[in-house]
Parts: structure tokens; C-alpha cells; sequence
């Protein structure tokens, strides 16, 4: 025996009679919005989508229900059309024909300011993503294009400029250069190339003597002649 109210009235019942019951939580289920019922009698709630389906309650006129889905086929019960409807009314879930039914203005689901930032933030992550995979899938190609090089994926070349001290003549200094020549040509019988080897000889040959003089192999023995030309 369990203590029980019922009715403005408190005793005892049989606890075989009783069945757990857990009352339904509205914020539980996606609720599209609100209807009343518009009938000169009780609204029959339904177990399945048929007008003939066993009744589960009745419903009062002006009760308040919750709409879950309104997707069925429309029929016609007398000369009324509407739909059954799924619903929450009583605590209880079931279907109603909706010809007996008004819905409420201003109760049908709107999406949040909050909802439609998520969903734009989650598109935008997605392209994101899609963008990073691309660049990861270029990198990985060059990487595998310079590996087949045999190149570093990150080197880069390197140049440098060098500095010559190649000096070119103009033709006016090479003109002078040769007149130069000819004149120590003139005044020493010899030209100046080979001027400059008789000089080369002679240092030589004062080398070796030098080191004659103090009894030292000479490293080096040279023979020239020089030749008047």
C-alpha cells in the first residue's frame, strides 16, 4: 500500500494498480508551435496518424497544444479538412485532427541570432579547412617534386657577384703602349718583350754565380742566350 492524492484527497492504494509515471518535459522535444482547440466538444488525441487509431484522451476546447510535426496528409472528417497532427497535450503525445484546431500566431520555431552565428561560423571553419588542406597538398608536391631533384625542399639558390680587376685598354692607350715600345726598340736594339727577358736573365745568372761563390749548389741551372735582333 503507498500513500497517495488524488483530487484535493490523500489515502491509500494498492501499489499493483499503479504504474511509474514520469511527466513529459516540453523542452525535451522540438516543438514547431502552438495550437488551440476550436470544438464544440471534446478533441479526440489519437494513438497513430488515423482517424480510427485508438483514442488515447480527449482533449477540452480552448486546451493548449504543442505541435511536433504537421506533415501528414490532408483528409476530411465531415466537411472539414485538416491534417492529423502529432502532438503534446495532457502530458500525453499523440494525434489530433487539426480541423478542430487554430494555430497561434507568433508561436512557430524562429532560428536564433545564435544558432545562425553557429552555423556560419561552421561554414566558415569548413572552408578554412578545405583552404589548409590545399596548401598542405601543394607543400607535399613540391616537397616530393624537389626530394626527386634531389633538393632540399626549403633550399633556395645563391648568387654572388664577383669583382674583376680585368682592366681592357682603350685603343688610344694601346696606341701608346706600342709607340713606347718601338722607341726603347730604337734606343736599345732590342724590343720591349724581349728587353724585359735579357733582364730576367741576368738576375738569374747573378743568382747562380752568388751561390757559386759561397760553394752552394746552384738549385736551379739555367741556360739563355741572348740574341740581338
Amino acid at each position: 500500500m503507498i500513500k497517495a492524492g488524488f483530487d484535493g484527497k490523500i489515502g491509500y492504494i494498492s501499489s499493483i494498480y499503479i504504474e511509474h509515471y514520469t511527466p513529459l518535459n516540453i523542452n525535451d522535444y522540438e516543438v514547431i508551435y502552438q495550437s488551440v482547440v476550436k470544438s464544440d466538444k471534446n478533441l479526440n488525441m489519437r494513438s497513430s496518424a488515423s482517424s480510427t487509431s485508438n483514442v488515447i484522451t480527449s482533449l477540452a476546447p480552448n486546451t493548449i497544444i504543442h505541435v511536433l510535426d504537421d506533415n501528414g496528409e490532408t483528409i476530411k472528417v465531415g466537411n472539414i479538412k485538416g491534417k492529423m497532427i502529432k502532438v503534446i497535450a495532457s502530458d500525453k503525445i499523440g494525434y489530433v485532427f487539426s480541423g478542430f484546431t487554430k494555430k497561434i500566431e507568433g508561436t512557430e520555431k524562429k532560428e536564433t541570432i545564435t544558432e545562425k552565428e553557429e552555423e556560419k561560423k561552421s561554414r566558415f571553419n569548413a572552408a578554412e579547412e578545405v583552404d589548409i588542406a590545399i596548401e598542405i597538398s601543394e607543400d607535399i608536391k613540391e616537397q616530393t617534386d624537389a626530394e626527386k631533384k634531389g633538393l632540399e625542399a626549403t633550399e633556395k639558390p645563391s648568387y654572388s657577384i664577383t669583382k674583376t680587376d680585368t682592366v681592357v685598354n682603350s685603343p688610344k692607350e694601346e696606341k701608346e703602349k706600342i709607340e713606347i715600345s718601338k722607341k726603347e726598340e730604337e734606343k736599345f736594339g732590342f724590343n720591349a718583350e724581349e728587353l724585359d727577358i735579357a733582364i730576367e736573365i741576368t738576375e738569374d745568372i747573378k743568382e747562380q754565380t752568388d751561390a757559386e761563390k759561397k760553394g752552394l749548389e746552384a738549385t736551379e741551372k739555367p741556360s739563355y742566350s741572348i740574341t740581338k735582333t
